[in-house]
C-alpha cells in the first residue's frame, strides 16, 4: 500500500488541542499512518502531548520530544524529517486537516513520475469566529493554485518569483526533501521567512511540481485574527537594519549553483538570473508603502493592531467567485471533506496560543 511508504511530520509547539484534532482526526480513518511528532513544547504541553498520542488506536506515532522549546522552527523540521525512514515524505502543521484520499493520488504520481520533485492539491482555508454567542464558518481559497511544470528550469524559477506559493507542505521524496533542507541548514538560510523561501525554490529548480485539481489541505487561520499584534514583517526589518545583503547572498549560494548544474548555465549567468527575479520576489516581500507610513504617523500601537487586523480582514472578504464556485465542486467530490468539518466541530480549539503559535 502506498501509504506505508508515508511519513507525514507534524511540528507542533504548545498547542495540544491542535495536535489532537489533527492526530484524532487521522486516527478515524483505522490506517497505521506513519508519523513522527516534532514536539519543541514546554514540558507540561508535552506531557498532555504524550498522553495524546497514547490514546490513539491505529497510527504509528514517533514522538520526538528532545527538543529544546527554543530551537529554531526549521531547524526543528530538519532534524525531524532525518529520522524518516520511509521513502516519501511530507509536512503537516497541526492546524491542517490532509485529505487521505488526495495524499494517494499524490504518492501515485510521484511513483510514475520521476521527473517531479513534489506533488499537493488544492489548499483551502477556514476560520471559525463565534458572532453573537454562535460559532459560524468561513471557508477561503488557499494559496495559488498553480503548477510548474515547465521543461525549463529557469522558468519555473521565474514564475515561482512572480505568483509565489510556499511548497512545502507538498508530498516529497524523502531523500530529496532533506537535501533542500540541508541546503538551507549549511548555507545560514534556515531562520524565517528563508527557511521557507529557499526549500520552495529549489524545489522548482530542480524539478517539476504538479498542484493536482482535488481537494488536498485544509488550514485553520483562526488565530490569525487573533493575534495579540501584528506579525513582523522580517525582510522589511533586514532591510533596515542592513543583514538583508549578507542574508541573500547566503540564500542564493545554493540556488545559483543548483540552476547553473540542472540548466548547463555558466554560474554568472544562473546568478544574473537568480538576482533578476529575487529582486523582483523580495520587492513584493516588503512591508507596503502605505503600511510603512501608517506605522510611522500612527504611534498607538493598538492603533496600529487595529488598522492591521481591518487590513487582513479586507483581504480576506476579497472573494473570487469564478475560483469560490471551483472549490465548492472539488468538495463535494471529497467525502473527507465533510469529516474534516466534524472535526472541526466536535473538537474546538477552546484556548488558541494566540501570543506564541506560528510556525514551532
Amino acid at each position: 500500500m502506498l501509504l506505508d511508504k508515508l511519513t507525514l511530520i507534524i511540528p507542533t509547539y504548545n498547542s495540544p488541542e491542535f495536535l489532537k484534532r489533527t492526530l484524532y482526526y487521522f486516527d478515524s480513518f483505522g490506517l497505521k499512518l506513519n508519523i513522527l511528532v516534532a514536539d519543541s513544547s514546554r514540558p507540561e504541553n508535552k506531557d498532555k502531548n504524550v498522553q495524546i498520542i497514547a490514546s490513539l488506536k491505529y497510527l504509528k506515532v514517533k514522538h520526538l520530544n528532545n527538543f529544546d522549546s527554543e530551537i529554531s522552527p526549521y531547524l526543528k523540521w530538519y532534524q525531524a524529517m532525518l529520522k524518516v525512514k520511509t521513502k516519501y515524505c511530507m509536512l503537516c502543521a497541526d492546524d491542517d486537516f490532509i485529505s487521505i484520499n488526495s495524499l494517494v493520488k499524490a504518492l501515485n504520481l510521484l511513483e510514475e513520475n520521476p521527473s517531479y520533485s513534489a506533488v499537493e492539491g488544492k489548499e483551502l482555508y477556514f476560520v471559525k469566529p463565534p458572532i453573537l454567542g454562535i460559532t459560524t464558518f468561513h471557508w477561503k481559497h488557499g494559496d495559488v493554485w498553480t503548477s510548474f511544470e515547465q521543461e525549463d528550469a529557469a522558468k519555473r524559477f521565474e514564475n515561482l518569483a512572480r505568483g509565489y506559493q510556499p511548497i512545502l507542505y507538498a508530498v516529497y521524496r524523502t531523500n530529496f526533501l532533506q537535501y533542500i533542507f540541508r541546503q538551507a541548514y549549511e548555507n545560514n538560510s534556515l531562520e524565517y521567512p528563508f527557511g521557507e523561501f529557499l526549500p520552495s525554490f529549489l524545489t522548482v529548480v530542480t524539478g517539476k511540481v504538479k498542484r493536482l485539481d482535488c481537494f488536498f489541505t485544509a488550514r485553520d487561520k483562526t488565530i490569525d485574527f487573533q493575534r495579540e499584534e501584528p506579525q513582523v514583517n522580517l525582510i522589511q526589518q533586514y532591510k533596515e537594519e542592513g543583514s538583508f545583503t549578507e542574508r541573500y547572498n547566503n540564500f542564493k549560494k545554493p540556488l545559483v549553483r543548483d540552476l547553473a548544474q540542472i540548466s548547463n548555465l555558466s554560474l554568472v549567468e544562473a546568478e544574473k538570473i537568480v538576482d533578476k527575479h529575487m529582486n523582483m520576489f523580495f520587492g513584493k516581500q516588503q512591508s507596503k508603502k502605505f503600511i510603512v507610513f501608517m506605522k510611522g504617523i500612527v504611534r498607538k500601537n493598538w492603533w496600529y493592531y487595529f488598522f492591521a487586523k481591518a487590513y487582513i480582514l479586507g483581504k480576506w472578504l476579497n472573494f473570487d467567485i469564478r475560483r469560490m464556485y471551483h472549490l465548492r465542486k472539488l468538495l463535494k467530490e471529497n467525502h473527507d471533506f465533510n469529516r474534516i468539518k466534524w472535526f472541526i466541530r466536535h473538537y474546538p480549539i477552546k484556548c488558541p496560543p494566540k501570543s506564541e503559535k506560528f510556525i514551532k
